[in-house]
């Protein structure tokens, strides 16, 4: 890992750093007391009121840093309903990665316009830090591999992650979702791959949909990210008569920036009829 040197003899690790960084956002006040492993599957409540899903990939042992999924789902779904559109379970334990399923506060999560909060709105991103803190609380994590996979709503959602938590969440991978916050608060360049339809008639790939949310096209949102990770060189990749990779490459920090294009696509997860 990349060693950040402090000015003294020694230094701290990125890994280090992270879960120091973790320990003061999460523990200053709170006693980090050790928490019972979980089953392989397990509703957790963070607060009196909000909750989320943890799945740990069986044969984890203690020790073991595993890579984390934060999965944020779409407008009106529960954690179980995308749980079963996104089938990342059997990934998970294929790949051998936890998941830390999100679900908004009466089933929203909070993003609207630009990519920002509605300020009456419940406070997400406390909300995510939590959940962050619990499964850090439960399992040993891979620091440098937290990502946000997120649909509609919940790709949105990533988007903001992506601009407000860039010390952790490290990648983002929206379906159907992709904004470029204003402002944008990145603090490093975020590696990107979203997929969307052409056909989408939630949130059209030409944007202009919904006035309280869905503006600009993907296409821009997209070059604004390119243009934010400091993207050198672009191309296309036809992978099929329907399916174009837009690559935007060369970027700093290998933050490359694609979007999996689907023509005739509309507004469901991709091989589904979700």
């Amino acid at each position: 890992h990349e060693v950040l040197w402090w000015g003294c003899e020694g230094g701290l690790s990125m890994v280090q750093l992270r879960l120091l960084c973790l320990g003061l956002f999460f523990c200053f006040g709170v006693p980090c007391l050790a928490t019972p492993l979980p089953p392989a599957g397990q509703d957790i409540w963070v607060t009196k009121y909000r909750h989320y899903f943890l799945h740990v990939p069986p044969g984890w042992r203690k020790g073991e840093r595993l890579p984390v999924w934060l999965m944020a789902p779409g407008s009106s779904d529960t954690a179980s309903v995308f749980q079963q559109m996104s089938n990342a379970i059997p990934l998970a334990d294929k790949h051998h990665f936890a998941l830390a399923v999100l679900e908004g506060a009466h089933l929203n999560l909070n993003v609207a316009s630009k990519g920002q909060p509605v300020p009456w709105g419940p406070d997400d991103i406390t909300y995510t830090k939590l959940v962050l803190r619990n499964v850090v609380k439960r399992i040993d994590v891979d620091l440098e591999r937290i990502r946000c996979i997120g649909f509609s709503r919940g790709g949105r959602f990533c988007s903001r992650l992506a601009s407000e938590l860039s010390s952790f969440v490290s990648a983002i991978a929206p379906v159907s979702g992709l904004r470029f916050p204003r402002p944008n608060n990145a603090t490093r360049p975020m590696p990107i791959i979203a997929f969307h339809g052409t056909r989408d008639p939630i949130n059209p790939f030409a944007g202009n949909g919904n006035p309280q949310y869905w503006h600009e096209p993907v296409l821009e949102a997209v070059q604004k990210w390119a243009d934010k990770n400091k993207c050198m060189r672009y191309k296309e990749h036809k992978m099929s008569h329907t399916v174009t990779y837009c690559l935007h490459l060369d970027c700093e920090d290998n933050a490359d920036v694609i979007l999996v294009k689907i023509d005739g696509g509309g507004h469901t997860w991709p091989g589904t009829s979700w």
